[in-house]
C-alpha cells in the first residue's frame, strides 16, 4: 500500500514539474515572439525613416542645380519621377504658348529647343516613345494652369506661361487612346515627336499625380534614361550648377512620394 502511495505521489510530483515547465516554455514563447514583433516593427520604423529621409531635402526648398543633377543620379533605376523645369524649358514654352490654359492636346514646338530632336527619337501620333512631358495645373479641377515665369515675353507680351515639366527616371501617366488610338489629354504631337502627357496639381505643399507610372504591355514602369542633355551648356534642358530651383514632392493620391519636381528660380 505504501508503494501505491509512493508511486501515485511521484505521478503527481511529475505531472506538476511538467505543468510547470510547459507553463514557462509557453511564457518564454510569448515574450519571444512579442520581442521578435517588436523588433519587426522597429527595422520597418527605421526602413520606413531612410525612404522617406531621401526626400526631406526637396521637400518645399530651394536648392541648388548641382543638388538637381544629384538628385537625378541618386534616384537612377527607382520608381521614382524626376521632373524638371529649366529657365530655358520655360522660355520655349512661352514662345510656342497657344494660350490654351488646359495644357492637353496643343502642339507645340518642344522639337525647336536646343538639343531636343536630337537626342529623343521621333514617334508616330499612336505611338508615342519622345520626350515625355508632365503638365502642371494650378488645382485638381485641371482646369487652369500652374503659371511658370518665363524670362522672356510671349507675342502678347506675358511672361507668365502654362507650366509643364520634363519627366527623367520613371515616367509618370499611362497613355490611354481612344477610338482613334490618341487621347488628347495624354499625348500630343510635336510636329515629328509624340510625348506622354501626364497631368500634375498642385496642392498646398506639393503635386499631386493620380494616374501612377506609365506601364508597358508587360506591366514594367517605363524610364526616361535620356539625361545628357542636362550637363550641356546652351542646351534647353541644361542644369546650371550655380542656379536655384524651387524643389517639391511629387506624390499620388493617397500620399505616397512618387516623385520630386525641380523649376528654376528666374533671376531675370
Amino acid at each position: 500500500m505504501e508503494n501505491e502511495v509512493s508511486g501515485i505521489a511521484k505521478l503527481g510530483i511529475v505531472l506538476i514539474a511538467l505543468a510547470v515547465l510547459i507553463g514557462l516554455g509557453f511564457g518564454i514563447f510569448q515574450i519571444s515572439k512579442s520581442t521578435a514583433n517588436d523588433g519587426v516593427n522597429d527595422v520597418q520604423a527605421e526602413l520606413d525613416g531612410v525612404s522617406t529621409s531621401q526626400f526631406t531635402t526637396y521637400d518645399q526648398t530651394t536648392i541648388t542645380g548641382t543638388m538637381v543633377n544629384s538628385a537625378v543620379s541618386d534616384f537612377e533605376g527607382e520608381n521614382t519621377a524626376v521632373l524638371i523645369a529649366t529657365q530655358a524649358w520655360i522660355n520655349l514654352l512661352n514662345d510656342f504658348n497657344t494660350g490654351d490654359d488646359t495644357g492637353g492636346g496643343a502642339t507645340i514646338g518642344y522639337d525647336n529647343g536646343s538639343g531636343i530632336s536630337a537626342s529623343y527619337v521621333e514617334a508616330t501620333e499612336t505611338e508615342g516613345t519622345g520626350l515625355p512631358v508632365v503638365w502642371a495645373f494650378k488645382d485638381r479641377e485641371y482646369t487652369d494652369a500652374y503659371l511658370m515665369n518665363a524670362s522672356v515675353a510671349d507675342a502678347a507680351g506675358d511672361f507668365g506661361t502654362n507650366g509643364s515639366f520634363v519627366n527623367y527616371n520613371a515616367v509618370l501617366g499611362n497613355m490611354q487612346e481612344d477610338a482613334a488610338g490618341v487621347n488628347a489629354d495624354e499625348q500630343v504631337v510635336i510636329n515629328s515627336n509624340a510625348v506622354y502627357m501626364a497631368k500634375v496639381y498642385f496642392d498646398n505643399n506639393c503635386f499631386r499625380c493620380v494616374s501612377g507610372f506609365a506601364t508597358d504591355a508587360s506591366g514594367r514602369v517605363l524610364f526616361n534614361n535620356i539625361v545628357g542633355n542636362l550637363n550641356k551648356t546652351g542646351r534647353t534642358e541644361y542644369v546650371p550648377s550655380g542656379g536655384k530651383f524651387n524643389s517639391f514632392l511629387v506624390k499620388d493620391a493617397s500620399g505616397t512620394t512618387v516623385g520630386v519636381a525641380f523649376q528654376q528660380i528666374n533671376n531675370g
